[in-house]
């Protein structure tokens, strides 16, 4: 019995690593900014590129979650300026109301269930995105007070954002 508690810990760190949720080794989780000018993620060479998610998910600038599950992300009020969602999947208990996704990339995502309730979309691409409509149980994908602009691509008419509670501004 003793042999398997011990075991347990080197498991759980296997799988946050496998899951992304630590750079790698030698690797810095903030080598990438986003840039508003361009609108791209870029070092201080001015490379373009993605860091991996951060063990801190509140601070998650120019993030890459390409293709992934994201599962119980409680980032209220994070930074995910630049990041990258496409082919995500949104799934169980995500918080990112308030959060700040200027410039983020949120293509062909499928959410099941986030809170992007006061989220700032400004400059986002969402082209593709499915989202689940949001249920007064608090699942689905809440957009209530979500803000966008005119650089904004949303995956609907604009009538139904503003049905959803999202307000251009």
């Amino acid at each position: 019995m003793r042999a398997r508690t011990r075991v347990w810990p080197a498991v759980l760190a296997a799988m946050a690593l496998f899951a992304g949720a630590q750079p790698p080794p030698g690797e810095s989780a903030a080598r990438f900014r986003y840039d508003a000018a361009s609108g791209d993620c870029v070092d201080a060479q001015g490379h373009r590129g993605l860091n991996p998610p951060a063990p801190a998910p509140a601070s998650n600038e120019c993030a890459d979650y390409r293709g992934r599950v994201v599962l119980y992300l409680n980032a209220e009020g994070g930074d995910f300026r630049g990041a990258d969602f496409d082919r995500a999947r949104f799934r169980y208990l995500n918080l990112l109301a308030g959060a700040d996704l200027t410039g983020a990339r949120l293509t062909n995502v499928h959410a099941a269930t986030v809170d992007l309730a006061g989220a700032n979309l400004r400059a986002a691409d969402l082209t593709g995105a499915v989202f689940a409509p949001c249920v007064p149980s608090g699942a689905g994908a809440c957009l209530d007070g979500a803000i966008y602009d005119e650089r904004t691509r949303l995956p609907f008419p604009e009538a139904e954002a503003i049905a959803r509670g999202m307000r251009r501004v």
